[in-house]
């Protein structure tokens, strides 16, 4: 809980590889946000580095099990095209967005590939499940989506987003990318926090 008038933070933590005296420990920073536009948070200031947080039980994820990445099933090219664009600047991301949806891409491109890897569904065991019927106008899937970005020297590195869709036209659309993933229910599930 952010204490009134008081900006809420985000810890991240970095490996940095090869910088001098940095020996590969685990460094630890904390940047306070702030919300600008309904779920957009920017950096209020720059990053302290600080001590390590206490370790917690880590929050479950409320996904299916992981499935490889299909090309042939609809969802996955609309989720290809989104990250190649997204990461890769390699075409569009206006035609893939719900209405009233606002992505940019990241600039500059980070990677010079993406590739969708796999992806787990909320509330349901299998993703292409949803895939034999075409979606009504309206209808929301909630997608944990790994992808493989390749950076300019051909390395790879393994990304994961939390990705809404929702159906128009008979087709899916990013609502959100990088939203929070949906956690479990610790009642439901009698995990104890």
């Amino acid at each position: 809980m952010t204490p009134a008038g008081q900006e809420p933070s985000r810890d991240v933590s970095v490996q940095p590889a090869g910088a001098a005296g940095s020996g590969g420990v685990l460094r630890y920073f904390q940047v306070p946000v702030k919300e600008v536009d309904r779920g957009v948070l920017v950096a209020a200031t720059l990053p302290a580095e600080v001590s390590a947080p206490p370790v917690g039980e880590a929050a479950g994820l409320a996904y299916g099990p992981m499935h490889e990445a299909r090309s042939s099933a609809p969802v996955v090219q609309t989720l290809q095209a989104v990250f190649s664009a997204y990461r890769a600047g390699s075409g569009e991301l206006e035609p893939y967005l719900s209405p009233g949806t606002a992505i940019s891409p990241v600039s500059p491109a980070p990677s010079a590939a993406t590739a969708v890897q796999r992806l787990a569904e909320a509330g349901r065991r299998d993703p292409y499940a949803a895939e034999s019927a075409k979606p009504r106008d309206g209808q929301r899937r909630r997608l944990l989506v790994e992808v493989e970005a390749v950076g300019p020297s051909g390395a790879g590195w393994p990304l994961a987003y939390a990705v809404e869709l929702r159906a128009r036209d008979g087709r899916w659309e990013v609502a959100a990318l990088g939203a929070a993933p949906v956690l479990e229910d610790p009642q439901v599930t009698g995990r104890k926090n």
